[in-house]
């Protein structure tokens, strides 16, 4: 999935995603830990950084699924999911 990726963000952990309008769908959260990608490769952490969206839109619009599952929080079993079409806002130093 990274290397088919010419500009994105890898997103390991969401703060505060389960604040926006749920029933609605909207959310959003700040990147605890999330991976600048360029050019299909990683080039390092990203700070400072919220990704926003509409989780039905999203949904719509996946490209690929991971093949693996991984557990998140011991709560959810899920595989990692290549999505396009969130808002990404981050303070550029």
């Amino acid at each position: 999935m990274v290397r088919d990726t010419n500009e994105g963000l890898v997103v390991e952990f969401l703060i505060g995603a389960e604040q926006g309008n749920t029933l609605n769908g909207d959310f959003s959260g700040n990147v605890l830990l999330g991976y600048k990608v360029e050019g299909g490769e990683i080039t390092g952490r990203v700070k400072d950084t919220m990704v926003s969206g509409n989780v039905y839109h999203v949904l719509r619009q996946i490209e690929a699924i991971g093949h693996e599952a991984r557990w998140i929080e011991g709560f959810l079993l899920t595989p990692c999911l290549y999505c396009t079409g969130l808002s990404v806002a981050t303070k550029m130093e």
